[in-house]
């Protein structure tokens, strides 16, 4: 709970310092690096105690809340929406903090997530100085604070699943203030849970193979360092981050007499682009878990003199190349940390935002290195005269055909194909190239190129990482990709020019050898604290199985006391107590164990889709398929913490031979 003193007018009731611990704490904000912290608030801006309790809010001369009964209002207005289904509210505009609150009454009890999207940075920081409730209710996981567009829609597009539905409230006065996002705002939400949806696909279709790459890949670190070993290491040293969008074509010649004036970061589809363009980068990145090592084919020489870092989800077969030093590191993803703190020591489980690709990791890692400026090379995120990758990369061939709105990504040469056909994981998938086409505004702020919701996303993160990065360090952040679509925050400016300015009156550094020595001289894991770890696992996923089956046979034995007596017969509602108690420690056990979750994902999806609405239905029926459902879920979990339980035992049978 926040703790803060009583209000009197005119006084902040949380100090600089005490709210942005309070923020950071919560993880209120994703874009925390915006707010005007240590400035004096605005003359314009008037809190005032309210007559009949709360804060009346008035900006520029607008009456925002009103000074008599602002939480009388809020109701009136929350009385208008129905609730009912609804798994995300959307707020636009915080006032005084009387809207969010009577909303996050209005919905208490349910399992819904209020977000509150207040574009005036000086009024939201206000009204969270001056309203408790507001980080009472944060602290409870109950409201959630934006002051852009971009950071809501991320956080929609990352963390919810498409299930439930949104609704977006905008109240008159927040319309009138800001006209642009309340006519953007439902659309972009809207884009938000459709990308929530790919999302929750995809973790159908990969969590089970992550976390076998996972279990796999983690006793590496025993043997290889982590990427975090390279935290400020090149604090002001330029970084040229290389994509492998179409327009690189146009600069990546400009690369070759950089040499070792600036830090040259490509990710793995970009790899033999540069190669063939007589670049040879000093640190490739990737986070594939599916098996792209066809990617490195040929590239073994230039790989030697290369660094490579890697996801500890990435298939295994990518941690065979013959690149020297290799560097791990492991996204932003809670179940994964979880786990791996028991293994890696507390300082090592820091994770990498990731940001839904390979090129928005590779910004956070260059961020991690200190690197200034950070320079995006063929980062196009659109779809440049139909063209979707650069020349030379393993995806040339690739084309985006569209009529008006609708797009078709073309594959000719089956490549993605190919690779979800290689990753020797079943149902890893088919290739679909169906895009929905948005205009953007295109590099340099001229024009417009075509973009697809999911380059949006990345976008929309480019912008928000850029803004906390520079305001967190002041690093400089430049958009060389001369073409694709405009990223707010980073300056659109040509490759040479940047060159010329930032790069070629530097001294040469010796880059490879200091990515070679740091790599070598960084701790390793304790063997033993991974034997510890696994063995930890292994408990953990028994008490799930064990859980697991409990709860299925409890399921089972409540269907039959309902067919044998029906919902009114003797011990039905004793079978359905004790049913209830054995899901409940299914939960506790699979929360204990953060590694089952990722690997029930797909088939709990399954399940639940196929779930009728029994609404209406007669009592008996709707019990009867409750408990079939409750049986398949848990008999769900069941199969999949065995799976996991075999891997684990595997993984420590291999610990302890290596540990003699």
């Amino acid at each position: 709970m926040i703790e803060v003193k009583a209000a009197s007018v005119g006084e902040a009731l949380l100090t600089d310092e005490a709210l942005m611990e309070a923020l950071e704490r919560l993880g209120c904000f994703v874009d925390v690096g915006l707010f005007p912290l240590g400035e004096p608030e605005p003359k314009d801006m008037i809190f005032e105690i309210a007559r009949q309790g709360g804060w009346g809010v008035r900006r520029a001369g607008m009456t925002i809340d009103s000074s008599w009964a602002p939480f009388e209002q809020a109701r009136a207005l929350v009385a208008e929406h129905d609730f009912k289904g609804v798994e995300i509210v959307v707020v636009l505009g915080c006032g005084g903090g009387a809207l969010p609150l009577s909303i996050a009454e209005a919905v208490e009890g349910q399992d819904v997530q209020v977000a509150v999207l207040e574009p005036d940075h000086a009024l939201l920081i206000g009204a969270l100085r001056r309203e408790p409730r507001l980080l009472e209710r944060a602290a409870k996981d109950r409201l959630v604070f934006f002051a852009t567009l971009s950071a809501l829609k991320m956080c929609i597009a990352f963390n919810f699943e498409d299930r439930g539905k949104v609704l977006v409230v905008c109240p008159p006065v927040s319309q009138r203030r800001h006209p642009e996002v309340a006519r953007t705002l439902a659309t972009e939400v809207e884009e938000a849970m459709a990308l929530a949806a790919v999302s929750s696909n995809t973790v159908r279709l990969r969590a089970s193979q992550w976390v076998n790459n996972l279990i796999e890949n983690l006793p590496r670190r025993v043997d290889l360092p982590s990427l975090f070993c390279l935290a400020g290491a090149f604090a002001g040293v330029p970084a040229i981050l290389v994509a492998a969008g179409p327009s690189l074509d146009k600069n990546i010649e400009q690369l070759r007499g950089v040499g070792d004036r600036a830090l040259i970061v490509c990710v793995n589809t970009s790899l033999k682009a540069l190669l063939k363009a007589g670049v040879t980068p000093h640190l490739v990145l990737c986070l594939e878990g599916l098996d792209v090592s066809t990617h490195f084919e040929g590239a073994e020489e230039a790989l030697a003199q290369t660094a490579l870092a890697l996801d500890l989800t990435c298939h295994p077969k990518l941690f065979g190349l013959p690149a020297a030093p290799i560097f791990t590191f492991l996204g932003s993803n809670a179940r994964n940390l979880d786990f791996v703190s028991r293994v890696l020591q507390e300082e090592e489980v820091e994770g990498l935002s990731m940001g839904g690709s390979v090129a928005t990791a590779a910004f956070s890692c260059v961020d991690v290195l200190g690197c200034d400026p950070i320079v995006l090379v063929g980062q196009d995120l659109a779809y440049t005269g139909g063209q979707v990758y650069a020349s030379g990369t393993v995806f040339e061939a690739m084309r985006m055909e569209s009529t008006g709105c609708q797009g078709e990504m073309t594959d000719p040469d089956g490549a993605k194909q190919q690779i979800l056909d290689a990753s020797e994981s079943p149902g890893t998938g088919t290739f679909c190239g169906a895009r929905r086409l948005v205009p953007a505004l295109a590099w340099g702020g001229k024009g417009e190129v075509m973009t697809s919701m999911d380059f949006n996303l990345f976008r929309a993160w480019f912008v928000a990482a850029g803004a906390q990065v520079h305001a967190r360090r002041g690093a400089r952040l430049i958009n060389a990709t001369e073409g694709g679509a405009e990223i707010g925050g980073f300056e659109s400016l040509r490759l040479d020019a940047v060159i010329a300015r930032w790069i070629s009156p530097r001294a040469p550094l010796p880059i490879r050898d200091m990515l070679a020595r740091i790599g070598e001289q960084a701790p390793r894991v304790s063997l033993d604290r991974w034997v510890v770890g696994i063995e930890a696992a292994v408990v953990d996923c028994r008490a799930v199985v064990r859980a697991a089956r409990g709860a299925r046979d409890k399921a089972r034995e409540a269907a039959v006391r309902l067919e044998a007596a029906g919902v009114e017969g003797e011990g039905f509602a004793q079978a359905v107590e004790a049913l209830g108690a054995a899901e409940r420690a299914v939960m506790r056990r699979s929360a204990e164990s953060p590694l089952v979750d990722g690997c029930v994902q797909a088939a709990l999806l399954d399940l639940l889709d196929e779930a009728q609405d029994d609404e209406g239905w007669p009592v008996q029926a709707r019990w009867r398929r409750q408990l079939e459902l409750s049986a398949g879920l848990n008999e769900a979990i069941l199969k999949a913490a065995q799976r996991l339980l075999g891997r684990l035992e595997a993984a420590r049978g291999e610990a302890r031979r290596r540990q003699g």
